[in-house]
């Protein structure tokens, strides 16, 4: 990593009316020594909005090799709650 990564994203989409009652939460923080990641996903019932707010910080730009693996543990904690699936019903 050439430099600390500081990254926040918001992500609006709309579903069809039929999903206007649709009620849904998700909350997930990671972190560990090298920084933080945050995955937050809510519709509530008052809007056809689903929203996805992301955040991840990365203080260290240097990953020394006896900690690759706990930093590689980070990646892939923070990818699988990117691709987590949504279900919602009707």
């Amino acid at each position: 990593i050439e430099s600390p990564v500081n990254e926040s994203e918001r992500y609006t989409f709309v579903l069809p009316k039929d999903f206007a009652s649709s009620e849904y939460e998700s909350k997930l923080h990671l972190s560990c020594s090298f920084g933080y990641a945050s995955v937050f996903i809510k519709k509530t019932g008052e809007s056809r909005n689903l929203v996805v707010e992301k955040e991840v910080h990365v203080n260290a730009a240097r990953i020394e090799t006896a900690q690759y693996d706990e930093f590689l543990d980070f990646c892939l904690r923070l990818k699988a709650a990117e691709e987590q699936v949504v279900i919602l019903e009707r």
